[in-house]
């Protein structure tokens, strides 16, 4: 029987790139898509008319809106955090290049979003 021997793995190499594009993309698509589905579902689900437009109606819409933003924005993150390569570096460089991914991920999930239909 053959005996494995542990050997310490080899360090991951830093990438000169402060952002991973691809998991900025992905992210970006999949907060951009998901934000589509729930303003799509509360168009369709609401339907108001210039007779419904009451102060509650109105409240209750942008309340809706503040809910979709946030939940499609935090599974952006979600997702690109997720998809994102780790690296043993500093606190403090790696919470830069998280915080550079993010900004990236929101901005592209804004262009995204606007360009849809």
């Amino acid at each position: 029987m053959a005996t494995l021997e542990a050997r310490p793995l080899e360090a991951a190499r830093v990438p000169a790139s402060y952002v991973q594009w691809s998991a900025v993309i992905a992210g970006a698509v999949a907060a951009a898509a998901i934000s589509f589905i729930l303003v799509a579902f509360g168009v369709a689900s609401t339907s108001p008319t210039w007779r419904d437009a009451s102060f509650a109606l109105w409240l209750l819409s942008g309340l809706y809106l503040v809910f979709v933003a946030l939940v499609s924005f935090g599974f952006g993150g979600y997702v690109a955090g997720r998809l994102r390569t780790r690296f043993t570096l500093p606190e403090r460089e790696q919470n830069f290049r998280d915080g550079c991914t993010a900004f990236c991920r929101g901005a592209l999930q804004c262009c995204l979003a606007q360009s849809w239909p």
